[in-house]
């Protein structure tokens, strides 16, 4: 494969996310409708023109900062060397309820082929008429009304485990410090740190201003200092070490319209 190609992106409008943060009512329904299925689109041609491009995925989630900062353990870094494709799913009619799901080739943490996060509607909420008109119940969504799933994660090496999340209290839905493994985002029924609305809003709509480094939140962004992060990744019998911090260098070139 060559090192060097052009593709023609199919690019999600920046003013878009002003306009919705901007905006109410019937309005911020339709551009959040009109967001949506920009970025699915967005997402569906990029998953197909990086499936040869090593690591691309990592790389991508990794230059963000709070996603870097929720994947504070090596070993969790590791276990993402294995991630090979980032689904979206979302349906432009009703934009509310949405769900990203990780694809990973065999790996040594656990027997998954795919996790998933799904933020549904709480029960009890309609979902978008069909005729395509916009309910007062949608008038006054706040994406913090969506439920979490988890998920179970078949372990072979249990990340969870060897790093948990530390409550203020037991009884308590805010968190003490460090994290912990960023798999909880899969096992929790919670999204304390917003992980999916970063997904949604900030990585995916711009895939690769994040796999080039240039996103505005960007690990770079933050960082002044050149850090550097060497991570393993098993590739057959043999171990490998790759370094995600490392700004890549694309095996695909992009060329915006």
């Amino acid at each position: 494969m060559s090192d060097e190609f052009e593709i023609e992106v199919p690019s999600v409008p920046d003013a878009v996310q002003q306009k919705i943060e901007d905006a109410s009512g019937e309005k911020k329904i339709r551009y959040l409708r009109f967001m949506a299925e920009q970025t699915v689109q967005h997402v569906n041609f990029v998953r197909e023109q990086v499936k040869e491009v090593e690591n691309f995925w990592p790389f991508t989630l990794l230059s963000h900062i709070s996603v870097k900062q929720a994947c504070s353990a090596k070993a969790d870094r590791q276990a993402l060397t294995y991630l090979k494709d980032v689904e979206y799913i979302q349906d432009p009619k009703d934009p509310r309820p949405y769900e990203v799901i990780f694809h990973f080739r065999e790996n040594p943490f656990f027997s998954n082929s795919s996790l998933s996060k799904k933020y549904s509607l709480p029960k009890g909420v309609e979902t978008a008429p069909a005729d395509g008109s916009v309910t007062q119940e949608m008038r006054d969504f706040d994406v913090g009304d969506l439920e979490c799933s988890a998920s179970t994660i078949d372990w072979k090496d249990n990340l969870c485990e060897k790093y948990p999340r530390k409550k203020v209290q037991d009884n308590s839905e805010e968190y003490d410090g460090d994290q912990g493994s960023f798999f909880h985002y899969f096992t929790e029924a919670s999204d304390p740190w917003s992980l999916g609305v970063i997904m949604q809003q900030d990585i995916l709509p711009d895939v690769f201003d994040y796999f080039r480094g240039i996103g505005d939140n960007c690990v770079d962004q933050y960082d002044s200092e050149d850090e550097e992060d060497e991570l393993d990744e098993e590739d057959g019998d043999d171990d490998e070490e790759i370094d995600l911090e490392e700004d890549p260098k694309p095996k695909k070139k992009q060329r915006t319209q």
